[in-house]
């Protein structure tokens, strides 16, 4: 891969992309896809004169450049985005660590601490359940069960990519109920089971 080129993510799903500037454009690099035009327009941008709004158009974050070694946590970010989707993908730690490998993005191999804030939201007759973390939040689970499922799968694969050898979560009861945190508790620790690189604290709101 070409040194100093811009890497990027999809600020949703994780996907990491290099920008290349050809001519008057700039192409989307990634393995295994096709060359894609990067539209470079107000949607992408932060711009505080206008209301978020982005009809479905992708919003990048930075994540470095090629042949550069970037922290753990900004790593994690990318990472936690790629990783959530509800259910265990066999295949995503390789092809992310594919993709990285292919970029010459690395991180330090150290064990990192991150802290997760449980929160729930009324949404016309139902409740949503969310995890978030420093901007991250995750996608809506109807039950704290699924949410805690959800985060386990997400933690195993982040750890089959073999980037960091151990990560601690700290995990906040937030806006759950002791009821429904101790039964996102229970799911969270079954799903990681006796993985030992991984080290659970609950916090549990005080009274």
């Amino acid at each position: 891969m070409e040194k100093n080129l811009v890497v990027v993510y999809e600020s949703e799903i994780g996907t990491p992309f290099v920008l290349k500037p050809v001519g008057n454009q700039v192409l989307m690099l990634r393995p295994g896809t096709e060359l894609t035009r990067l539209c470079i327009e107000s949607v992408n941008w932060n711009n505080l004169d206008k209301p978020k709004v982005f009809n479905g158009e992708s919003k990048f974050s930075y994540l470095g450049m090629t042949g550069e070694q970037v922290s753990t946590r900004t790593l994690f970010w990318l990472l936690i985005r790629f990783m959530t989707f509800g259910f265990y993908d066999e295949d995503a730690a390789k092809e992310i660590k594919n993709d990285l490998k292919s970029m010459d993005i690395t991180c330090p191999y150290e064990p990192i601490t991150i802290g997760i804030h449980l929160y729930e939201k009324k949404n016309n007759d139902s409740t949503e359940y969310h995890y978030s973390c420093e901007g991250f939040d995750n996608y809506l689970c109807s039950k704290t069960s699924y949410l805690g499922e959800d985060l386990g799968i997400s933690l195993k694969m982040i750890m089959e990519t073999d980037f960091f050898p151990e990560i601690h979560v700290n995990i906040e009861q937030g806006g759950f109920s002791d009821e429904l945190f101790d039964v996102f508790k229970r799911t969270l620790m079954n799903e990681v089971g006796e993985n030992a690189n991984i080290w659970l604290k609950f916090i549990k709101k005080e009274v």
